[in-house]
């Protein structure tokens, strides 16, 4: 229940992420250049925070010792991080143009898609998953929520620009689920805190290769913003994967995802309420409804395999 109710929690957050890490990057200039710095500074301040908690934590400078010189964990499963720099760096670069609901959708298709096929070989840590009917309908229906709940198909036709643009959470949010499952295995063999430092390191230093190539680029770097808030991103980063290394040891990749998705549509809907109750339209209660039935059926589906 803790894993369940964690992985809503986390999920809500994301959003905020996804939001506060779009602003950073338009705030910081334009263009390829821009986003990737975004993600850079957001993955940054996640990694400076991890390392002050490594250097005065003996017990996790042991387990990364262990991880290290005992583990008989293959090497490539350390790279989880890198499925973390692609979903950061892409709501730099494309959520001003195609806005985060799209984003939203692409990354919870991706997701899904992928934590299928993760659970079905037994990549996580909480063994395999077959496909059955029950998961395929309970992601289906999460998914369909999420696209009720964005609005996309009562908007206007997207331009092929902002279609080409979504293949990138598109992408990412497949990284995603491949990226929750090992980074879940890193932490058997060490601690949800090391497998969550390992994943910031190995992200943040790909990002910077990526900021470095972006200079060939079309964009420009105005300067960084001092709103404070547009900072918050890497640390929202930082619970997202700690709870997602412990979850899904218990409830696999795919009901974490769908539980994440779940807290996201709910919160939305709370905040409406809050904010703006004028413009909370039916269609928002039955994304909200949508998405609880499909976590349900996931999770009923993995109790009986």
């Amino acid at each position: 229940m803790f894993a369940l109710t964690g992985s809503v929690v986390v999920g809500a957050l994301v959003t905020l992420q996804t939001a506060i890490n779009g602003e950073l990057a338009h705030r910081l200039g334009s263009g390829a250049r821009a986003g990737v710095l975004a993600a850079v500074i957001s993955f940054g301040t996640g990694l400076v925070v991890l390392t002050i908690a490594l250097l005065v934590l003996p017990s996790w400078r042991a387990q990364l010792r262990r991880l290290h010189r005992t583990s008989t964990l293959a090497r490539w499963k350390l790279l989880g991080g890198t499925a973390g720099a692609l979903l950061v760096a892409s709501q730099g670069i494309t959520v001003s143009t195609i806005g985060v609901s799209l984003f939203v959708v692409a990354i919870v298709a991706g997701s899904t898609a992928s934590a299928l096929w993760v659970d079905h070989i037994g990549l996580g840590p909480a063994g395999r998953s077959h496909v059955s009917a029950l998961r395929v309908i309970g992601a289906l229906i999460t998914l369909i929520a999420v696209i009720v709940s964005t609005g996309v198909l009562t908007g206007s036709i997207p331009s092929h620009l902002v279609l080409w643009l979504a293949l990138l959470p598109l992408l990412a949010g497949a990284a995603t689920s491949v990226q929750q499952a090992i980074n879940g295995q890193v932490a058997i063999h060490s601690s949800a805190g090391v497998a969550t430092w390992n994943n910031f390191l190995v992200g943040w230093i790909a990002l910077v290769i990526a900021f470095a190539m972006s200079h060939v680029l079309p964009g420009a770097v105005r300067g960084l913003p001092s709103a404070p808030w547009l900072y918050l991103g890497g640390l929202i980063g930082v619970a997202f994967i700690a709870t997602a290394s412990i979850a899904v040891r218990v409830i696999g990749v795919l009901t974490f995802g769908l539980a994440s998705v779940c807290g996201q549509v709910s919160t939305a809907l709370v905040v409406d309420l809050i904010v703006a109750p004028d413009q909370v339209m039916t269609s928002t209660y039955v994304a909200a409804a949508l998405t609880l039935i499909g976590v349900a059926v996931v999770a009923s589906a993995r109790r009986s395999s």
